[in-house]
């Protein structure tokens, strides 16, 4: 998503006066139970990264949310790695549909002016 390529080559492909909004994903194993010890999730979040980085940051600004647990296989599992894509590909489901060759969406930004905005799933 930072390379410069992918960025110019990206907003090339979109209409005059339309932008790029960058969905990102963050996630990190988590521990859920001080009773058994072995409960484990990663939570997976999702914010855009047209958000300035001073508000990203704060807790207070709910630039980030959740919109998934996803629960920990165990140790004893043979295809962690199949099981994990499995469980991502479940959550990230809904933005399958973001694609840059549709009539994008109106947002109203932090100016007043609204754009036409193409949400994107960057990596």
């Amino acid at each position: 998503m930072n390379h410069h390529n992918w960025w110019c080559d990206t907003q090339d492909q979109l209409p005059a006066g339309a932008t790029i909004v960058p969905v990102i994903c963050a996630s990190d194993q988590t521990h859920l139970n001080n009773f058994l010890g072995t409960q484990h999730a990663w939570p997976r979040y999702l914010t855009i990264s047209n958000i300035q980085m001073d508000i990203h940051w704060k807790l207070e600004m709910f630039a980030w949310i959740l919109i998934g647990l996803i629960p920990c296989p165990p140790k004893r599992t043979t295809n962690i790695e199949d099981a994990w894509h499995s469980s991502v590909g479940t959550v990230l489901s809904q933005l399958r549909h973001l694609v840059i060759t549709g009539p994008g969406l109106k947002w109203v930004c932090p100016d007043g002016f609204q754009r036409q905005c193409y949400p994107l799933l960057a990596a």
